[in-house]
């Protein structure tokens, strides 16, 4: 599944202006289309090319939109108004929409993505609900924190890439 998001990936990339990252995820796709058996492996990652994740929610918020209101979407989890609006953006960036024009199967794999990832988190959620006193709070808390970290890769200020 990861591979089939590499074109949302990539036109994120771009759209943040970074250049590198979009090789990375070129490379990526090509190595892991062919190499890879079409995405079923992931040889790219054996040979140094990270996985990159962006999406338009990021790109919007490194663009400097403001996040908005903390909302919760029933199947996919805890969201932002900004990385609501990024998700159904996604959506056309997505080349799984446009097979045999089927708009569900993407958001079917959105909604299958999101059981799987609170599969590989269900550790980490008990914990939460086990010490915290607001677990609603507590989580979006976290998800605020996870989704400003990834909007600033690591560093403590959101670039200005609008171009004043």
């Amino acid at each position: 599944m990861d591979n089939l998001n590499s074109p949302v990936i990539l036109v994120n990339n771009l759209l943040q202006g970074d250049g590198d990252a979009a090789g990375n995820t070129t490379t990526r796709f090509l190595v892991n289309s062919t190499i890879g058996v079409a995405g079923l492996m992931d040889p790219a990652a054996d040979w140094g090319f990270v996985r990159d994740n962006e999406d338009f929610g990021t790109t919007l918020g490194r663009w400097g939109a403001d996040p908005g209101a903390y909302v919760f979407i029933p199947l996919l989890g805890p969201s932002s108004l900004r990385d609501a609006v990024g998700r159904i953006t996604d959506l056309a960036f997505d080349p799984l929409t446009y097979w045999k024009g089927s708009f569900w199967l993407p958001v079917g794999v959105a909604a299958l993505d999101t059981v799987d990832s609170r599969a590989r988190n269900l550790d980490n959620i008990d914990a939460i609900e086990r010490t915290s006193i607001d677990t609603y709070a507590a989580v979006r808390s976290a998800y605020r924190q996870s989704r400003a970290a990834k909007i600033n890769n690591g560093t403590s200020e959101v670039p200005d890439l609008s171009g004043n």
